[in-house]
């Protein structure tokens, strides 16, 4: 969709890496070709975007960046970072896989770009609980405690959540003790549930 569209590319200018985009010189997409041109550069795993609309992100994206840097954060670490680790089930070993939007190592220290259309730190609750970021938090720690076990206990993640429509709100947020807990647990019963299918076969 077009929304989906605008966060995925505003995600991708902020962070300056990611899939690629393709930027389609048409005034809109009723066109034969400019629509050819969208497929294709979904096929090829890019996002397309008209260039009105792409100028338009590269606002949305200067205007968010500066909203961060209000708040001291800046993206200055490696971006769109996969990490794959093992972790340990009852029934044996699974491997683990995840993508860090924007990476520390050396102070482990991860930050997390949701694009969302209000920042209202109630709504931004509200769709930690929708979309499972307890468990998000909980993988990507057990991720850097395997890249970094030295900073074991010492991780910093925090989610940005940032509009993409005026006034451009963020809301930087962090896990309460109680929340990593469950993310904790609900991970670990992931990581159990994945290594008993694979061990049986059963799904």
């Amino acid at each position: 969709t077009a929304a989906t569209d605008k966060g995925s590319l505003v995600h991708e200018l902020l962070l300056g890496a990611g899939p690629g985009v393709e930027v389609i010189d048409a005034a809109d997409w009723r066109t034969k070709a400019a629509q050819g041109q969208r497929e294709e550069a979904r096929k090829n795993g890019k996002t397309p975007v008209l260039m009105e609309a792409y100028l338009e992100a590269m606002e949305t994206a200067t205007k968010i960046r500066e909203q961060l840097e209000g708040y001291g954060f800046t993206l200055d670490g490696a971006s769109e970072v996969c990490v794959t680790w093992e972790e340990t089930s009852t029934d044996g070993v699974v491997l683990c896989r995840c993508m860090m939007d924007n990476l520390k190592r050396e102070h482990g220290v991860v930050l997390d770009l949701k694009t969302i259309r209000s920042a209202h730190p109630d709504t931004c609750a509200r769709h930690a609980y929708e979309y499972g970021y307890d468990i998000q938090h909980a993988a990507y720690v057990a991720a850097m405690r395997a890249l970094e076990p030295s900073l074991a206990g010492r991780e910093s993640f925090t989610f940005l959540f940032c509009e993409t429509e005026p006034p451009y709100a963020v809301t930087p947020a962090r896990l309460s003790g109680e929340y990593r807990e469950l993310g904790e647990r609900r991970w670990q019963r992931a990581v159990e549930l994945w290594g008993w299918c694979i061990k049986h076969n059963r799904w």
